[in-house]
């Protein structure tokens, strides 16, 4: 099954990943919301939320 999208977290290193989760987090917390983290990080809406 192929992706549909062009890039993916998969390509990504782990401590990038975790780097990125951890801003996302802080950015929800600092007021803004899920829904512009998502599109900020180009993640969906549920990624931001789980």
């Amino acid at each position: 099954m192929k992706c549909k999208r062009s890039s993916d977290g998969r390509a990504i290193d782990h401590h990038s990943l975790q780097v990125m989760r951890q801003q996302a987090v802080k950015a929800v917390g600092e007021g803004q919301s899920p829904e512009s983290v998502a599109k900020a990080y180009g993640v969906s809406v549920r990624t931001v939320f789980r």
